[in-house]
Parts: C-alpha cells; sequence; structure tokens
C-alpha cells in the first residue's frame, strides 16, 4: 500500500431513490461528498445535477444544472457566506448528480469539445456537453490523465459532438 494521498482527484455521485424525495438532498450530499474528499483535490470542486422538466415545464430550462469554481471545495461553495451557499443549493436541485474535486497533474491545450466561455474554469470538472442529438447532454467527470485526449476529441467531433 502506498503512503501518503497521492496525485488523484475525487469523484462522488448520488441518485434519489424517491423521485418524491425533497431535490435539494441531491447538491446538499455532491457538495458534502466533494468536502469529505477535499484532501483527494484541492485546485478545483464542482457539481452536476440532472433535473429534468415536469410536465407544467415549459422547455424554457436546462435539466442539467453545474456550478463549479477553482479552489478548495470551502472555497468554491461558499461555506463562510450561508446566504450564497443555500442560492447555490436551491438553484442546483435535482434527482441525481455527480462531483469532482480535482488535484491538477497536468492541464494544457484543449480542442473544441472542451472548450468553454470561462476559461479560467475550461479544465474544472464535471464537464457538461451536449451530446450529438442536440436534446441530450452528458455529464462527465474522471480521474487521472487522458493519453490519447487530441485523438479522442477529433473523433467526437467527427461524430457529431460540440
Amino acid at each position: 500500500m502506498e503512503d501518503g494521498i497521492g496525485e488523484e482527484c475525487g469523484i462522488c455521485g448520488v441518485r434519489l431513490k424517491d423521485s418524491g424525495a425533497d431535490r435539494k438532498i441531491v447538491p446538499v450530499s455532491l457538495i458534502t461528498m466533494n468536502y469529505v474528499q477535499n484532501s483527494r483535490g484541492q485546485k478545483s470542486s464542482g457539481i452536476v445535477v440532472y433535473n429534468p422538466l415536469k410536465p407544467e415545464d415549459t422547455f424554457n430550462r436546462e435539466t442539467m444544472i453545474r456550478y463549479k469554481g477553482l479552489g478548495m471545495v470551502s472555497e468554491v461553495f461558499m461555506f463562510s457566506q450561508q446566504a450564497k451557499m443555500r442560492s447555490i443549493i436551491e438553484d442546483c436541485q435535482g434527482i441525481a448528480g455527480v462531483g469532482h474535486d480535482r488535484y491538477s497533474t497536468s492541464g494544457k491545450g484543449r480542442c473544441d469539445f472542451l472548450a468553454t466561455s470561462d476559461s479560467a474554469e475550461d479544465e474544472t470538472q464535471p464537464f457538461l456537453r451536449r451530446h450529438a442529438r442536440p436534446e441530450k447532454r452528458m455529464a462527465l467527470s474522471y480521474n487521472g490523465n487522458m493519453a490519447n485526449y487530441e485523438a479522442m476529441c477529433n473523433a467526437m467531433k467527427r461524430r457529431g459532438y460540440s
């Protein structure tokens, strides 16, 4: 067994069994799990929550909600500012989600697949991207480095992913 924590990220996920349960449980659980595994990654933290549309929804909102930032979990999720933290939880309600804490071991060039408008946080996970079919989206977190990153990006772009 290796001594010390090393250079791995932390990944977590949660799904409600009861779709009628309070949807605030998902972001609270993800933030708590990210906090518990914060020693696994202190460079950035984020969550993506799935909140499906209800019949009365007008399809004018996204079903995948992301909140992420640079820094330790307590900084990203505003533990010192209770009103802001409550706002994050309120905005990120859902029935399932993934979380990620990053300990950066690499990160340089990227192709268009990962290009986002928030350039300082391009490599902060979970990533949230459109599927080849426009009505679908996907969230992705991974631990480690992708040796064939550029080739994978180009292959996905050829298949219609953006």
